[in-house]
């Protein structure tokens, strides 16, 4: 007798919120399961999975798809995905978004925005009086409002603050200048300098003082009266925390009315974002006063650099500098957005963004995928999955985040097809592998669009940050982002077929695809990709590609880069290999650099304090499988320590482009080179060169 095996259950479970509708697809088996909100549809999933309510047939499942209906799903706080579930889908009927605000939608019957009192338009710029509108938000969203954050460079920053969102599109938070920055004319105190107490500094030179904000001068006084009743009394950083409650924390770190500004109308908590230093590291500081009669403005804490006359900044969540089409304040004391809408707005749809966690959260979950849903405003993240194992996000969007989109560590991960836009932070954090033993992670990120990540966190948030090993990025884009697009630390990553253009555009000192500082991160591969319309200037080290301060054992082969300011910058490494590579009107093709002989010199003498060093000790170079896959890093302490040997630039072909600088020929070999003619550069088909690069 033969008997037919009995066929695999699945739970079908259909998410339909009040309001929305959501039909069988033609063919296919009924819901077994409706629920309203995402949260209930996990809760059902779970206890199918444990057995205790029984699925088709009476069995538990061997798969479950969650479908979301085409409409908004609200979300007020982190849904966490448990481990242990069968292979498991969430799918986006056409038109499902989840959304980490409220919102107000386009077709509602009652408007949202009402005219302001009188009180209120005096408090914004004369220009704006007439313009201004008044959003008053529901009672239950306002306790989740929250204002601005510190932060920066090396800052934790897990929530941004409560962001107003038209029609899809952020409106900025009222600012001077409306555009770009202002710079300083004088500065009176560059403040404590914490960057000087941290331990890789030496201890002839660290210095440890109490924190002391920077106190300097605008180049243009003219709006600081506008300010004065806006700063952060006492010097205080209202709302530095920006961590979210949880419900086994249900009261937030900084509660919505623990702030005595709050209740005070003359304080909105102003707050100055600048590249108070160096341009490529950014902050965001509360400003603890002003000085009208003087122009003078004291910072309520410390840039990391200390204040310095070549930096820029401009201020904001100033009610007096809401003077544009665009610009708004939020009230959180009364719930109130208050906004200049851009014309034709006021029946479009609009959202704040309050949950300041992930939307969605995984831990050693595995076989679980995301299809075809919209992630949207929220002042945190959107998806963070940690430990986990075939988790696949295909076809996905996420669009108004806060911070970090997507953070995904594990093994075997795949984001695809999906599409990131205006993104406060990084798009996507990508780990996996382990680095003593050099295990791949075998993670990747495949024809993904990336356009504008850093919208709110300016530097060193880059569209990807890939780590660990053997991870990969494929057919992507990367389109305008203020500072790097892609940071790689780790080993034997894949970085092919992928376009960048009009990268590192506020910026210096960095390149669209960066690393840095590690002489044991080697085996990555650049291949293959475009990089175009990377401007700058000599002045502020723009680089298509940046392998920063010693970085060893890269490869960079095939690429096209035109119109880029510098093609490659080598910052002195060693086993550094460019291969094959075509430049087109770039300012120059290469800087090869001998930094560890020169400027560099100092940080290879401390093992203490030497991040070079320390990197080195702490992995097994001289183990296997370090020595057979890196044979070469044994003698990095002892074979011509610090110049960047076995330096291999191969087979470049110049249009209109000079090979640029090599400061050292000894140690590195230029063959190949082939300079084309004017004429070679008219008939150049740059589509047929490019075919193939980007989201397929």
């Amino acid at each position: 007798m033969i008997v037919a095996a009995a066929a695999a259950v699945v739970l079908r479970i259909a998410v339909v919120p009040a309001g929305a509708a959501l039909a069988e697809a033609d063919g296919a088996a009924p819901f077994d399961v409706r629920v309203a909100t995402i949260e209930e549809a996990v809760a059902a999933a779970e206890k199918a999975a444990a057995g205790r309510t029984p699925a088709a047939a009476g069995r538990t499942p061997a798969r479950i798809e969650i479908t979301l209906a085409g409409a908004v799903h609200e979300v007020r706080g982190t849904v966490r995905i448990p481990a242990g579930l069968p292979p498991c889908s969430l799918v986006g009927a056409d038109g499902a978004r989840v959304v980490g605000g409220v919102v107000h939608r386009a077709a509602a019957a009652t408007p949202c925005w009402e005219e302001p009192d009188d009180a209120m338009r005096a408090r914004v710029a004369v220009e704006a009086r007439a313009h201004l509108r008044v959003w008053r938000l529901p009672a239950g969203a306002r306790a989740q409002l929250a204002g601005p954050v510190h932060s920066g460079l090396g800052i934790d920053t897990p929530a941004v603050h409560s962001e107003l969102f038209v029609g899809g599109r952020a409106l900025t938070l009222a600012r001077w200048p409306n555009a770009g920055y202002a710079e300083i004319a004088t500065v009176v105190d560059a403040g404590s300098v914490p960057r000087n107490a941290m331990p890789d500094i030496t201890a002839a030179k660290r210095v440890v003082e109490p924190d002391r904000g920077g106190v300097f001068v605008p180049a243009d006084t003219r709006h600081v009266a506008r300010w004065g009743a806006g700063a952060n009394s006492g010097g205080s950083a209202p709302d530095a925390s920006p961590s979210d409650p949880t419900p086994s924390d249900p009261t937030p770190s900084n509660p919505p009315h623990s702030d005595p500004t709050h209740s005070d109308p003359t304080h909105s908590n102003l707050w100055a974002l600048g590249y108070w230093n160096w341009d490529w590291a950014h902050e965001q500081l509360p400003i603890a006063s002003v000085d009208e009669a003087t122009g003078t403005v004291r910072l309520g804490m410390p840039h990391r650099y200390g204040l310095a006359q070549r930096g820029r900044f401009c201020v904001l969540n100033a009610p007096g500098e809401l003077d544009a089409e665009g610009e708004y304040w939020i009230d959180r004391a009364a719930g109130c957005v208050y906004a200049w809408l851009p014309a034709g707005t006021a029946s479009a749809e609009a959202a704040v963004s309050l949950v300041g966690a992930p939307l969605l959260a995984l831990e050693g979950v595995a076989d679980f995928t995301v299809r075809g849903v919209s992630f949207e405003c929220t002042r945190g993240g959107a998806i963070a999955a940690r430990g986990c194992e075939r988790v696949r996000l295909e076809a996905c969007g996420f669009r108004n985040i806060g911070t970090r989109a997507v953070s995904l560590d594990g093994r075997a991960n795949l984001v695809a097809r999906c599409g990131f836009t205006d993104i406060g932070g990084e798009g996507v954090e990508l780990t996996g592998g382990d680095r003593p033993s050099l295990a791949r992670g075998d993670n990747a990120i495949e024809d993904c669009t990336f356009r504008e990540c850093g919208r709110l966190l300016r530097s060193y948030h880059p569209a990807v940050r890939m780590e660990g090993v053997g991870n990969r990025v494929s057919r992507c884009a990367f389109i305008r982002h203020p500072h790097i697009a892609l940071v790689f630390r780790g080993n034997d990553h894949l970085i092919e077929s992928s376009e960048f253009a009009e990268v590192v555009y506020e910026t210096g000192d960095a390149g669209a695809v960066y690393c840095g500082r590690d002489w044991t991160a080697q085996g990555t591969v650049i291949r293959g990709n475009l990089f175009r319309d990377i401007r700058g200037s000599d002045a502020r080290y723009q680089n298509a590609v940046y392998l920063d301060d010693m970085s060893s054992g890269i490869t960079v082969e095939g690429n096209l880069f035109v119109d880029c300011n510098w093609g490659v910058l080598v910052g002195g490494g060693r086993d550094n290999t460019l291969r094959a590579n075509t430049f087109v009107r770039c300012g120059k093709a290469v800087s090869w650099d001998a930094r560890g002989v020169g400027w560099m010199a100092g940080e290879l003498k401390d093992p203490s304090t030497s991040t070079l060093l320390r990197g080195h000790a702490a992995m097994p170079v001289a183990e296997e499988p370090w020595r057979t896959r890196y044979p070469r890093l044994v003698d990095y302490l002892t074979d011509r320590m610090g110049r960047p040997v076995r330096g291999v630039l191969e087979g470049s072909r110049l249009l209109a482009t000079p090979i640029g600088r090599i400061d050292d020929r000894e140690c590195v070999l230029e063959t190949g080179t082939v300079v084309l003619s004017p004429s070679e550069l008219e008939s150049l088909d740059l589509d047929a060169a490019t075919r193939g690069i980007g989201p397929r």
